[in-house]
């Protein structure tokens, strides 16, 4: 099953170029703004600091923080 994913993924990807409808360009360039996200990912801030205690909320978003940088630039610079 995992072997497929990357036939799927290929064939997903083709099948979207493929075709060639302009308002599917800009809901794409839409949802890779970051201005799109800040919401939700103040929501989910807001989430986690209702559930947890002051401490261990900062913690958990300061380890989200670090392991989103993280992979950003490992993924920048191993791809680049």
């Amino acid at each position: 099953m995992i072997e497929q994913w990357p036939a799927w993924d290929t064939e997903l990807f083709l099948t979207l170029n493929g075709w060639g409808v302009s308002w599917l360009d800009q809901v794409m360039l839409l949802f890779s703004t970051i201005w799109l996200w800040i919401p939700l990912y103040a929501l989910i801030a807001f989430f986690i600091f209702k559930k947890f205690p002051l401490t261990q909320a900062v913690i958990f978003m300061a380890a989200c923080v670090v392991g989103v940088v993280l992979t950003d630039q490992g993924s920048y610079w191993m791809f680049k």
